[in-house]
């Protein structure tokens, strides 16, 4: 709690200099509330503030605030008025008006200051995003002076850092190809962006490009069935343990609020009967693979979507079997995977 004494306030001859003390001051809290709190020595019968406020951000200046707050019958004691709900930064003029139960009266001129926190927002739009010429475009809300970008690898617990510094950009390009080989930009896990703006504001922003697709065996169901066979099941508890390890290597990377990963699984089939069957039954084994990855004791969300014979892995002639399209992809991230259609299912 931040708060200021305005001092003691004078009524004339007739009212004792400390029957009226007056502080301002905001809470630290998330709400930022602004306060006038008085201390009252003796009893009132009636007590008005009236104050006006200059909002000294410009991108508020366009409104006069314009506060009034009355108060009767009050006990000696310490009294706090709430004059805004959430923080503006402000210059504040006015009065206090005070009629003690004597008969007594006075009042006194305002006149403060209320500084809140900056808020830096940033931003890095996911089209400026190119992992492949490791590159990105951030966007802030003012002129940032400092800024640190943060790469975490496959497998790694430490960050990659870059710094930049005497900067004055509210929208630049970072280039970060001295830090990642071009090999290796498909193992950029997360990026973070730390920045300071020119007025201290301060903020981060986090990116998570992660997808893998998890390496398994696939499983070999019988024509025309989604049923797991029994000695295909072996299968799917090796690939519950890969979606595992792959989540335990990459902990440290991983480790954000409110960050949640699913599983996605594509169905694929070959060209051997009709487009709308295959469909259906290229879902229908995607569906079989997740429950069977549920029983296998796997805890993430799993999503499964279809695609039948629309994305061959080999191209073939119709009603050609093909093992190597009759597949299925295991993707771990963050978010809907694209370059599939809107076909996904959640599993319970």
């Amino acid at each position: 709690m931040l708060g200021v004494n305005l001092g003691l306030l004078f009524f004339g001859g007739v009212a004792a200099a400390n029957d009226l003390e007056l502080r301002y001051g905001r809470d630290d809290a998330k709400s930022s509330q602004l306060w006038l709190e008085f201390d009252l020595t003796r009893a009132v019968d009636a007590l008005e503030f009236r104050l006006t406020g200059t909002p000294t951000h410009l991108e508020t200046q366009k409104t006069t605030l314009n506060l009034k707050q009355k108060y009767t019958g009050l006990k000696p004691g310490t009294k706090r008025w709430v004059y805004q709900e959430k923080c503006v930064s402000a210059y504040w003029a006015g009065k206090v008006e005070v009629i003690f139960s004597d008969g007594a009266r006075g009042e006194m001129p305002l006149s403060f200051e209320s500084e809140c926190p900056r808020t830096l927002v940033l931003n890095v739009p996911k089209e400026k995003l190119d992992l492949k010429s490791r590159v990105l475009t951030f966007e802030a809300s003012e002129p940032i002076r400092w800024l640190e970008l943060l790469l975490w690898l496959d497998g790694t617990e430490k960050a990659l850092k870059k710094s930049y510094e005497r900067l004055s950009l509210q929208r630049g390009e970072i280039r970060f190809a001295d830090r990642v080989q071009e090999k290796d930009h498909e193992k950029i896990v997360r990026i973070d962006l730390k920045a300071t703006s020119s007025s201290g504001a301060w903020s981060s922003y986090s990116l998570l490009p992660w997808k893998v697709e998890i390496p398994h065996q696939d499983v070999f169901f019988e024509s025309a069935s989604s049923r797991v066979p029994e000695g295909e099941k072996e299968k799917i508890v090796k690939a519950k343990n890969e979606i595992q390890r792959t989540l335990k290597r990459n902990a440290q990377a991983l480790q954000l609020d409110g960050l949640h990963f699913s599983l996605w699984i594509v169905g694929h089939t070959d060209r051997v009967g009709t487009t709308q069957n295959n469909l259906k039954l290229s879902k229908a084994r995607a569906s079989a693979l997740g429950q069977g990855l549920r029983d296998a004791g796997l805890r993430l969300p799993i999503h499964v979507c279809g695609v039948g014979e629309g994305q061959p892995r080999v191209q073939t002639r119709d009603e050609v079997g093909e093992a190597r399209n009759r597949r299925a992809d295991y993707i771990l991230s963050s978010e809907q995977p694209s370059g599939f259609p809107e076909c996904w299912s959640t599993l319970p």
